[in-house]
């Protein structure tokens, strides 16, 4: 880190909620004291002692934190930065939050939960481009173009308070410098 000493756990916010997400996917592995030697046998940070299961206990309690969070801040959260069943049901709230604000109604509901996942996966393997969506739902891409400013939007705000939520706390905790 430009050798600028921290006690911080993790550089930034987006590397604590990466981590917490994905290391729940992963079994409690002891750290063997051969590996410490091969790292070079010298703790440079104190949390560099911590264990395997300290370190999934840290994760538990980013992700109870992201939980916590008010809706629909943490479900952009969750559905941001894990998978499966916890990221689907997250985005189910987020489309049902969504849909008031930009004036969808029942009939806009696919084209604006397919607009929420293309915001949500934005640069993910598998996003969607605006001309696929309107093909496979049927519909001018100038009415998609029409709906997914509104929902970037709407997006955007739920975003930018969940980022500042997020940051603020682990800025208060020391998890990030």
């Amino acid at each position: 880190m430009n050798g600028v000493h921290s006690d911080a756990l993790f550089r930034s916010t987006h590397a604590a909620i990466t981590f917490a997400f994905a290391i729940a996917q992963y079994p409690i592995i002891k750290v063997s004291s051969l590996m410490r030697e091969m790292r070079g046998g010298v703790m440079e940070r104190p949390h560099d002692a911590m264990s395997s299961h300290d370190w999934h206990a840290q994760g538990a309690m980013i992700r109870a934190h992201v939980e916590r969070m008010p809706h629909p801040e943490g479900d952009y959260i969750i559905a941001a930065y894990s998978w499966g069943p916890q990221r689907r049901d997250a985005m189910v709230k987020i489309v049902d939050y969504v849909i008031p604000l930009v004036g969808g109604g029942i009939v806009k509901r696919h084209l604006i939960r397919e607009l929420v996942w293309r915001y949500v996966s934005l640069g993910r393997q598998g996003c969607k481009s605006l001309r696929q969506i309107a093909r496979e739902l049927g519909v001018p891409r100038s009415s998609v173009q029409h709906w997914e400013g509104k929902v970037r939007n709407a997006m955007d705000g739920i975003r930018t308070r969940a980022e500042a939520h997020i940051e603020e706390h682990f800025r208060r905790s020391g998890l990030v410098a």
